[in-house]
């Protein structure tokens, strides 16, 4: 067997989906739940969005890889905001903490993700997806990004 590029991405997405998973059930099982909530939903966040991306290489179709790049997007999209919360408890503000603000910090997210799903009837997200078939492997090799895209990036990163 070649080992390509895409064939050392995949055992590497593979292999952090699998330890971000095994980290987030682990902290949870070993410290007060709520101590450490954030973080537990953090790794799992990024446990989808690396998973997701091994999966989604080994897709037969578009529609397939699409659907993988939508679960990977949860993570994409979701990840800022439990990284917020992960940082307001670790530095011990866990009077922001709350369910209010949780609920106020995912509005940005839902939206963002809605308008992925249903891009194909705007393409306000992304006006294309390019595939590229490299060897057994299908990845979404370029994204012609929309206006929305850059709202998203300046709300995840800000």
């Amino acid at each position: 067997m070649q080992v390509d590029q895409f064939s050392i991405f995949f055992i590497i997405s593979l292999l952090a989906a699998l330890l971000t998973l095994v980290l987030a059930v682990v902290t949870q099982r070993s410290n007060p739940p709520n101590d450490t909530l954030s973080f537990s939903w953090l790794m799992l966040l990024v446990a989808i969005w690396c998973g997701s991306v091994a999966i989604g290489m080994e897709a037969t179709s578009e529609q397939a890889a699409f659907y993988w790049i939508i679960m990977r997007m949860i993570g994409v999209i979701f990840s800022p905001v439990a990284w917020v919360f992960m940082v307001l408890q670790y530095t011990g503000q866990d009077k922001l903490v709350r369910f209010r603000n949780v609920l106020l910090a995912l509005v940005v997210p839902l939206v963002s993700l809605a308008l992925f799903i249903t891009n194909d009837s705007h393409h306000l997200f992304f006006s294309q997806i390019e595939y590229l078939q490299a060897g057994l492997f299908l990845v979404d090799e370029t994204w012609t990004l929309g206006p929305y895209f850059f709202l998203h990036l300046l709300y995840s990163y800000g």
